[in-house]
């Protein structure tokens, strides 16, 4: 009687061996994993230094300009008004009397459509800034009591404490690059093999497309992002005519701007606030088509980089000038928006939009080709505004006044910020891009004064209709 071989037992040595194999795997590949993660956090510290860098150094560029040119020139210009006799510069004084008087004529006759006398313009201007920035350095050191010199001066003191501030900054993110040890880390994970250069490969390909490009706006000087997450407004009409021609009909306009990358902006209400009272109803349809034979559907445009792309209003509010626009679009560096309601006086701010005052024409010659392009071809509302009403116009100013409005909650930022119809729904930026307002009203009788509404104040109704909004 044959017995079955019996299948030999791993003894007690051989179990304990092999758990001491898989434990040495797993000590390996834990090791791996512990110095990717510390790769990784080291590429994201130095990813954060660079930007802060880069900002940093941009922000000195600002100051240092402010510093040597603005604050003299707007000194200067304070002289001027004051008509103050300083016989050392007597000479530079009636230059810039002068040179305005020859500014003034240019100007007028550019103007009129003379380009000749609009590049002269120009060259004067610059002469005049030139002049300002001497006077006002003299003005400083010889008349330190002149009326409302006082207020510039803090100002370019406060300026010159931020440079002293913003240097620092500098050389503590300069000295903390040279010390990293981001080299020295990926090259000990050589020894892990191909395998762990493939892993960190793919970390370092993934950091660096985190930190190729910022997600966010980050500077009011940079006009290709800006240009990108700005969009002009139009409401209108899509009509098809008796004859089957099809006709794109504007009727209003605005500014909206990117808030998040996958197709939402903001803007003012009544931007749109016609256009919604013609969704809510066919009656007016009915009529045109009984009438006229016409059949007409309202609109929204939005018109980015020049790309002409429909618009869904997705939310207009009850209590504040604001509307939320989405469009098939992807924004590839939207805008952040600001927590902070009140500003300090003397805050620069920009605001930025397309005001319609970029399609009144240089001369009758532009105006006569820019009839004949609309009329040649009405399907397409790209054809009836200039090449130049796609680009953004940004002014500059200062926070006068934050104020809260009597009778209600609405929070309001005063400035000096020049703008003008077609602003309207148009974004109030600081320095670093980020919106701290919503530019909403100019008011006619008092020149300089402008008004756009803070954010905070409809944080929540944005929440509630958008996910991914940057605050800061």
């Amino acid at each position: 009687m044959s017995a079955n071989p019996e299948k030999p037992s791993p003894s007690k040595d051989e179990g304990q061996n092999t758990s001491s194999a898989g434990n040495t795997v797993a000590n390996v590949l834990g090791g791996v994993v512990q110095t990717l993660k510390d790769v990784s956090k080291e590429a994201l510290d130095e990813g954060a230094r660079q930007t802060q860098l880069l900002q940093t150094r941009s922000e000195l560029k600002k100051l240092r300009t402010n510093l040597e040119k603005r604050i003299p020139r707007d000194i200067g210009a304070l002289a001027i008004q004051a008509n103050v006799e300083l016989p050392s510069e007597a000479e530079t004084i009636r230059e810039l009397e002068q040179r305005q008087k020859s500014f003034d004529l240019a100007n007028q006759s550019g103007i009129a459509g003379d380009k000749e006398k609009a590049n002269e313009a120009k060259e004067l201007a610059i002469g005049i800034s030139e002049l300002q920035i001497k006077l006002g350095q003299a003005v400083f050191e010889q008349r330190p009591t002149l009326d409302g010199l006082e207020a510039l001066v803090e100002r370019w003191d406060s300026t010159a404490q931020k440079i002293t501030q913003a240097k620092e900054i500098e050389q503590k993110l300069v000295a903390a690059s040279q010390q990293r040890s981001f080299k020295k880390k990926a090259l000990a994970l050589a020894g892990f093999g191909v395998t762990g250069g493939v892993i960190l490969l793919i970390g370092y390909l993934f950091i660096s497309s985190m930190f190729g490009t910022p997600s966010y706006i980050s500077s009011s000087t940079d006009e290709t992002a800006l240009q990108e997450a700005l969009a002009l407004v139009v409401c209108g009409f899509r009509v098809i005519t008796e004859e089957g021609d099809l006709v794109e009909v504007p009727f209003s306009r605005g500014t909206g701007f990117a808030v998040s990358s996958n197709g939402h902006l903001l803007t003012n209400k009544h931007v749109v606030e016609e256009i919604v009272k013609y969704s809510r109803t066919d009656t007016w349809k009915q009529k045109l088509k009984k009438n006229d034979n016409l059949d007409a559907e309202e609109r929204v445009w939005v018109f980015v980089g020049g790309e002409k792309l429909s618009a869904e209003i997705v939310y207009v509010s009850g209590s504040l000038d604001l509307a939320i626009l989405k469009v098939d679009h992807k924004f590839e560096r939207p805008f952040r928006l600001s927590d902070e309601a009140d500003l300090a006086r003397a805050t620069e701010v920009s605001a930025v939009g397309f005001p319609g005052a970029s399609s009144v024409a240089y001369s009758q010659e532009e105006n006569v080709a820019a009839l004949a392009r609309s009329m040649d071809d009405r399907s397409d509302l790209s054809k009836q505004f200039k090449s130049r009403e796609f680009d953004f116009v940004m002014t500059s100013g200062t926070v006068g006044l934050c104020s809260r409005e009597e009778g209600s909650s609405r929070h309001w930022i005063q400035h000096n910020a020049e703008i003008n119809p077609g602003n309207s729904g148009g974004p109030l930026i600081t320095d670093d891009g980020t919106v701290v307002g919503i530019n909403t009203q100019y008011i006619q009788s008092a020149a300089g004064v402008y008004r756009s509404f803070s954010m905070p104040q409809v944080k929540q109704e944005i929440s509630e209709h958008i996910k991914a909004v940057r605050w800061k």
